[in-house]
């Protein structure tokens, strides 16, 4: 689901057509709406629409890319990873972020680091499914907040 037209076809096409998957694809979504923000549909309402007609008609799902944990960006990696798990997402795309530089020279170097990143995911996750309705809700209160200052600084 990467634009504005099949998010307002949604209910019908997943009645014509019955995908095992779907993915909501924040990349071009962003670029069609021309926001500051690449995360801006979590908190917008965009996501909760989306999300709510998955639900509805029971269709798996998975938003977005993640980077890689530990990361130093907003909203953070773990805060998405809450987020998925709040919404019942069923999967997620590895962002560009998540895998580092590569190149031919650090080819071993690379299977490494990316082996770490998939462990250290995985190791959060874990924790992460252990979390309460209510503690997930609060960590989307709090990356809520930090998407909405990221826009806010963005457009001073």
């Amino acid at each position: 689901i990467e634009t504005l037209d099949a998010i307002d076809n949604l209910e019908e096409i997943i009645k014509i057509f019955p995908f095992k998957y779907l993915h909501i694809g924040l990349n071009d979504l962003h670029i069609e709406r021309g926001t500051n923000l690449i995360f801006e549909p979590f908190v917008d309402g965009l996501i909760g629409n989306i999300t709510t007609i998955f639900k509805k008609n029971n269709q798996n799902f998975g938003i977005g890319g993640i980077g890689k944990i530990g990361y130093d960006v907003s909203p953070t990696p773990e805060s998405l990873i809450n987020e998925h798990l709040r919404l019942h997402s069923n999967g997620v795309i590895l962002s560009r972020s998540f895998k580092g530089s590569f190149n031919e020279q650090t080819k071993d170097l690379f299977g490494k680091e990316l082996a770490q990143s998939v462990k250290d995911f995985r190791d959060y996750e874990k924790i992460a499914k252990n979390l309460t309705s209510k503690q997930l809700l609060k960590s989307y209160r709090i990356m809520k907040t930090d998407i909405e200052e990221t826009i806010k600084n963005a457009k001073i």
